[in-house]
């Protein structure tokens, strides 16, 4: 993105710096879904014009290359970074947290590996940093670090070698590291490949490579199509390929992967078709101008719009007063900076530019001084980091026992319903006199699996020897059905030793309608108040007013007596057993949100 002086003016580089200088700045204002796209036309264009101003020297002079880049494009950054600083150190509420360590890592060239560290999202079209979009000039430094190496080592291999065998070489190595960025972009996070040296080398090395061709005199488009005639068309093609990646190509999609090695692609095109079309018109020479402080828009154009954002400055001409500022400040860093690396600087025709300039570097010292003033919070965000790992494996740890815990629960549901799916043919033991013995054949129409032994004037008495026996022979049930108490009544204790021998099964005990006589229907009561599974079958209550149930002795049932019997005892047990069942649930659902089961 730096300005490169030019007699026989490419007009055609021009038209590609605009064009990506315009499609950046839309995309971080959020009007161009693609235009973080050309980023990889200026890596291109970076290193192809880096090689081709190598290769215009006579002998490449380290100190006249590093001086160089210092001044074209370190210290622009130092004047913005610092001014930025400055600026926001005058409003309280515009500080962000990470100010120290971001700005060091934006001044010593290594911002992309911060960002990717910090995982700050790019795409976001919040901004919570206004040096998020330097990651760029990270790499872009890094890259001109380790180019005079890289220059001279090819340009020595070239000699050994041979220049088209070199160029062969380059476009293999250019391929390997495009084949690398796209298994990257597949197995790795975006922001990882976004922001990383390595993943973004095939783009520099597009430009490295037909840098080489075309310093060594190679056409990379044939004979045939060197007229200028066909060269424009082609040109304007490409231009228009590319702006179409730049509006429809979002970074939500797969389609970014394929979109960075387009655009590359188009920008070693248009390189190509542009050098076929130099001009020295007054119109080329304009253009370049133009172009002159694109290097200073990119880098103004975040601060910028951070300070809009957080200022709540928004709508249409917000945003035309936004693009306006941009411009204004990259043209008077721009003339600034070109005021600080020309000769005869105190011309009276500069000297208004020379005073500005000298202010603007008194208010970089301010910057300069805030930045270092600083607290760069390194414990606090130690710590915060230390409690956020321990919160992040307590987090997960209360993750596990909350999946545990839902499945336990699922289990538990799963069972309940099964349990009272079960109700409908629910097996029950049944041990009573010869009113159940009379309605044992009604019975065993409502619990058709189950077990019942009756018998005329049986007595509870008799019932422990009764499940003993049934213990011992492995006859069991979920329920047991006692329609006793007709031929009197029985001890607690004979009752202690019955719910003992029923074990954890719930307990049934049918009232009778002759209590006048044997009164035991009342004890019942009593002692289901004691017992948490001992429940009463009130056939007493259930049969008031129901004559047709029984015969002249009101206490054996008839054909209408024995249905209702029966009746009574299954509405009983499976309302109990719903009962039952949920409260078991219930209870296993506390002790397992309480944790404690």
């Amino acid at each position: 993105m730096e300005s490169t002086v030019q007699k026989n003016f490419i007009y055609g580089l021009d038209v590609l710096r605009l064009l990506s200088c315009a499609a950046i700045l839309f995309y971080h204002m959020g009007f161009l879904p693609g235009g973080y796209l050309a980023v990889c036309v200026f890596f291109v264009l970076s290193a192809y014009l880096s090689c081709v101003s190598a290769f215009k020297k006579d002998r490449f002079s380290w100190k006249d290359y590093y001086v160089g880049k210092f001044m074209r494009l370190y210290l622009p950054l130092l004047f913005v970074v610092l001014i930025t600083v400055g600026a926001l150190s005058l409003f309280e509420n515009l500080r962000w947290g990470s100010l120290k360590p971001e700005t060091t890592s934006v001044l010593l060239g290594y911002n992309n590996f911060w960002q990717i560290k910090m995982n700050s999202d790019y795409f976001t079209r919040q901004i919570s940093t206004p040096f998020l979009h330097l990651w760029y000039i990270a790499i872009l430094m890094q890259f001109d670090l380790v180019f005079p190496f890289l220059y001279l080592g090819l340009r020595k291999a070239g000699e050994a070698l041979g220049e088209k065998k070199l160029c062969g070489i380059l476009t293999g190595v250019t391929a390997a590291l495009t084949v690398y960025f796209l298994v990257m972009a597949l197995t790795h996070p975006i922001l990882r490949v976004y922001y990383g040296t390595d993943t973004r080398l095939f783009s520099l090395f597009f430009g490295v490579t037909i840098g080489f061709c075309h310093g060594y005199g190679f056409s990379l488009i044939g004979r045939d199509f060197n007229a200028r005639e066909v060269a424009r068309p082609l040109f304007a093609a490409y231009c228009i390929l590319c702006v179409l990646m730049f509006i429809f190509v979002s970074a939500e999609g797969p389609g970014w992967i394929i979109g960075m090695v387009l655009c590359s692609l188009a920008a070693c095109r248009i390189i190509s078709w542009a050098r076929q079309d130099t001009a020295e018109s007054k119109t080329a020479g304009i253009l370049h101008r133009c172009c002159g402080p694109t290097y200073e828009i990119y880098l103004w154009q975040y601060p910028v719009i951070y300070l809009f954002q957080r200022l709540g400055l928004r709508g249409f001409w917000w945003s035309c007063v936004l693009i306006a500022a941009v411009i204004v400040l990259s043209v008077v860093l721009h003339r600034c900076m070109n005021w600080f690396s020309e000769g005869d600087r105190f011309e009276p025709k500069k000297l208004a530019v020379g005073t500005f300039s000298i202010l603007l570097a008194l208010f970089v010292c301010f910057g300069g001084y805030q930045y270092l003033s600083a607290s760069s919070n390194t414990e606090e965000i130690n710590a915060l980091k230390e409690q956020m790992a321990q919160n992040q494996t307590m987090m997960e740890q209360k993750q596990q026992e909350y999946r545990e815990k839902q499945a336990q629960l699922q289990e538990k549901q799963q069972e309940l319903e099964q349990k009272l799916q079960n109700l409908e043919n629910i097996q029950v033991v049944g041990i009573g006199d010869s009113v159940m013995l009379g309605a044992v054949d009604q019975l065993y129409t409502k619990f058709p699996d189950s077990y019942f032994d009756a018998e005329i004037s049986r007595t509870a008495y008799v019932v422990p020897g009764i499940l003993q026996s049934l213990n011992e022979q492995g006859i069991g049930g979920e329920a047991v059905i006692l329609a006793l108490g007709a031929n009197g009544d029985c001890t607690d204790d004979v009752r202690n030793q019955i719910i003992e021998l029923c074990g954890d099964r719930e307990v049934f005990w049918m009232t009778v309608t002759n209590d006048s006589s044997v009164n035991v229907n009342h004890t019942m009561w009593e002692y289901a108040e004691k017992v948490a599974n001992f429940h009463v079958i009130d056939w007493a209550t259930y049969s008031q007013g129901h004559p047709e149930y029984f015969g002249g002795d009101g206490l054996h049932l008839t054909e209408e007596g024995k249905i209702a019997y029966s009746e009574c005892v299954y509405q009983t047990v499976v309302e109990t057993m719903k009962a039952v069942y949920q409260s078991e649930y219930d209870e296993q659902v506390t002790q397992l949100q309480q944790g404690s089961a």
